[in-house]
């Protein structure tokens, strides 16, 4: 039983059978468009999906958290959620070990369902790197291989939560199950909650709420940090139109005498014009300007002084590549100095 507070009076509200009221797709549509009624924020990448050539059932939701981790969905309106049903289990190994450029794919083909005007790949790759906080550019985008589960249905077989926990306990899988309960209060009005039942919140171990848990489990020395370029954005530290600069520390021992902090192209600007941090770089005088991902500058620069040795561009981490001010504290350092790191 549950009461609920109307107009200052106590109304009884009892639970009922959902399946019979909500359809499948109904409670898909709604998570859809509330993401947080998963017990988090998450980005929907997209629904019904039949990503593998083996595939006889499709994921109901394919989604990413604020961490950057890829998030699997399953839901269920009736309280038949068996072993079988956890079709999320089987696709979890296949979505961890997919490109991102895919997941970005996924994302563009919803934005072009829902009529968007510019779905394409680009804006798509924008709107994740907008949500997720630990990113300044997309080709940052690393989500570990711990793919994340949520089932959602108003009930389960006792022998499906022994797996789930046992699953968490034995094997650190971050997998939740999520009860979803109708309540009617008479008057022809529903309410629907939403309460994880395992892993219990009690359980700091097995809350895959806190990221800081989940790491422990698999191991890490310590969680992954925010964005560094947001990070100083947000607390002030640096600003757009403010100049940057690549830091020696990216020369190999026998590279280093190239660096001269005077010289223009060891020089970026930072840039917000295009709704995200990027670096406004000038290849030599008189040339146009580039704008330029901040994971790949370096290179840009480095292929200008050593053009066979530097061929072919690949990212570094922006943290430790950059300084405020020639061989200054790298970005990441001023970020630790200022305790926001």
């Amino acid at each position: 039983m549950m009461v609920q507070v109307d107009g200052g009076e106590a109304v009884v509200v009892t639970p009922v059978d959902l399946g019979n009221r909500v359809a499948e797709a109904q409670l898909e549509k709604w998570l859809i468009e509330n993401p947080a009624l998963a017990g988090e924020p998450l980005l929907i990448l997209g629904s019904q999906l039949a990503e593998f050539a083996e595939d006889k059932d499709r994921l109901d939701v394919l989604a990413v958290d604020k961490q950057g981790e890829i998030v699997l969905v399953e839901l269920k309106v009736d309280g038949q959620f068996r072993l079988t049903d956890l079709q999320a289990l089987a696709y979890a190994a296949g979505y961890a070990g997919m490109r991102m450029d895919h997941f970005a794919e996924i994302l563009r083909k919803r934005l072009e369902r829902e009529g968007h005007s510019s779905a394409t790949v680009e804006r798509a790759k924008e709107v994740i790197v907008d949500f997720v906080d630990v990113l300044d550019e997309f080709d940052e985008w690393q989500p570990s291989k711990r793919v994340r589960i949520k089932l959602l249905a108003p009930g389960y077989p006792k022998r499906v939560l022994q797996t789930v926990k046992w699953l968490g306990e034995v094997y650190g899988m971050p997998i939740e199950a999520i009860q979803v309960q109708l309540y009617d209060d008479g008057a022809g009005r529903y309410q629907l909650t939403f309460e994880r039942l395992l892993p219990l919140k009690s359980d700091d171990v097995f809350d895959l709420t806190v990221k800081a848990a989940e790491e422990r489990i698999a191991g890490a020395s310590r969680p992954r940090r925010q964005a560094i370029l947001k990070t100083l954005l947000e607390n002030g530290i640096v600003e757009p139109g403010q100049k940057l600069w690549l830091h020696p520390n990216i020369f190999a021992p026998d590279e280093k005498h190239l660096f001269d902090p005077n010289n223009p192209i060891f020089g970026v600007t930072l840039d917000l014009s295009e709704g995200r941090p990027m670096f406004r770089w000038c290849r030599s005088p008189g040339s146009p300007d580039e704008l330029l991902v901040p994971s790949a500058a370096w290179w840009s620069i480095l292929q200008q002084l050593l053009p066979e040795k530097y061929a072919e561009p690949f990212y570094v981490p922006v943290h430790s590549r950059y300084s405020l001010e020639p061989g200054g504290p790298t970005l990441g350092e001023v970020a630790e100095q200022h305790g926001i790191w």
